[in-house]
């Protein structure tokens, strides 16, 4: 993807209760826009069907009295991606990231396409847009930034290790770039779901006990970025699971088959 280019051009000025949303379209995303209206922010939502995100842009206008916008963004589409980037002339006070692609294992096992598909989705074409209002908020040194990653990037599963390994990726991202920003005054909190029940894991099936509900979550994403957390692994129950998994020595965790 080209570089995006005559910069001089954007209004570099933070905009004090801008909350923009890659990913307007995705449950999480949606969800996460209500907090965030509610607190009083303007909404702006970006991603795939316009028709879609002005239905909820209208309902949060409704509901919170508050701006909203949406604008065209296909992350797999290199033209769309640019237009995105240049034609957003401005910094949001925060930008959160909720684009996700699970895929199909299964079919990445054999199918470089599939394979693509989801390191890309969830970690190569994220990282133009990152990038871009990271650079602005560090040259004003101020701003946040919010990563929805996955716990199933924390260690790889046999059910889903192509997608586990693009979040672990996205992990890493997070982490170096918040080490980078801080010195700047940016904020930069890693989300790190465990199964929520949404559009992309509706035909997945799992215990009750392990499936989030995505207004929860939301309300804990929120919450943990008032508080300034860094990392956030909701629901509570993820954090005791991986506590365990994450310490289990490989010749045992390997006999985990699911």
């Amino acid at each position: 993807m080209e570089e995006v280019k005559n910069l001089d051009k954007f209004d570099k000025k933070t905009k004090s209760k801008v909350c923009l949303v890659i990913g307007g379209n995705s449950d999480i995303g949606k969800a996460i826009s209500y907090k965030f209206a509610e607190d009083g922010y303007e909404i702006h939502l970006a991603g795939r069907s316009i028709s879609e995100m002005e239905r909820t842009a209208k309902d949060i206008t409704n509901r919170y009295e508050v701006e909203s916008q949406v604008f065209d963004l296909d992350i797999e589409d290199n033209a769309s991606l640019n237009n995105f980037l240049y034609s957003y002339n401005q910094v949001p006070k925060i930008v959160i990231y909720a684009i996700g692609y699970l895929g199909h294992q299964k079919l990445a096992e054999n199918s470089i396409d599939e394979a693509n598909r989801i390191i890309n989705i969830n970690f190569t074409y994220q990282i133009p847009i990152i990038n871009h209002f990271a650079n602005l908020m560090e040259e004003q040194k101020n701003g946040n930034i919010i990563i929805i990653s996955s716990v199933a990037g924390l260690r790889g599963r046999a059910t889903n290790y192509f997608y586990g390994a693009s979040k672990s990726a996205m992990i890493a991202f997070a982490s170096g770039l918040r080490q980078r920003l801080s010195l700047s005054n940016v904020f930069v909190m890693s989300v790190l779901p465990g199964f929520i029940r949404t559009k992309m894991t509706q035909d997945i099936e799992a215990p009750k006990l392990f499936i989030g509900d995505v207004v929860k979550v939301a309300s804990k994403v929120f919450s943990a970025f008032k508080k300034k957390k860094t990392v956030l692994i909701t629901p509570f129950i993820y954090r005791l699971l991986f506590l365990v998994i994450n310490n289990l020595p490989e010749k045992l965790f390997i006999k985990l088959k699911k």
